[in-house]
């Protein structure tokens, strides 16, 4: 009977340490789990009103914006370094699903949301995307 219990409360034990290990499940849709690369900026109507460098080819009519885009302190940064502008703006998970996470992001004046999923591409590539949707724009990132 003591070599009994003295198995059970092992195992109990092995079970317990087993239960503190600090493993963070993967989270693919958290907007902090990656580096976002500035793809464009579409306005109300769907036209591209601004891209990157990079997609300008793509986007004749575009004007040409580097933006950039950091994730702290459950915020969003956005970066213009060419005209010094930067904006901060706080988010907070809204809905969170098996194809993606949608965010409220608090910006003055106005309802904004963001989303971060898996576009899946003709070619059969995909990418992580981040979507700022705000008043008349939508702004677009990509997994770096």
């Amino acid at each position: 009977m003591k070599k009994f219990i003295s198995v059970l409360l092992v195992l109990t034990l092995c079970l317990c340490l087993g239960g503190c290990k600090e493993e963070t499940p993967a989270e693919p849709f958290a907007i902090e789990s990656y580096e976002w690369e500035f793809s464009m900026i579409q306005d109300e109507t769907g036209t591209v009103v601004y891209c990157s460098k990079k997609n300008a080819a793509l986007y004749p009519d575009a004007q040409i914006l580097e933006l950039g885009c950091d994730i702290k302190n459950n915020a969003i940064l956005l970066e213009a370094p060419a005209t010094d502008q930067n904006w901060s703006f706080a988010y907070e998970v809204y809905m969170d699903g098996p194809s993606g996470t949608i965010y409220n992001v608090t910006v003055p004046d106005t309802v904004a949301l963001a989303s971060v999923n898996l576009t899946e591409y003709d070619d059969g590539t995909s990418a992580y995307t981040l979507t700022l949707a705000a008043d008349r724009y939508a702004l677009y990132f990509y997994e770096k």
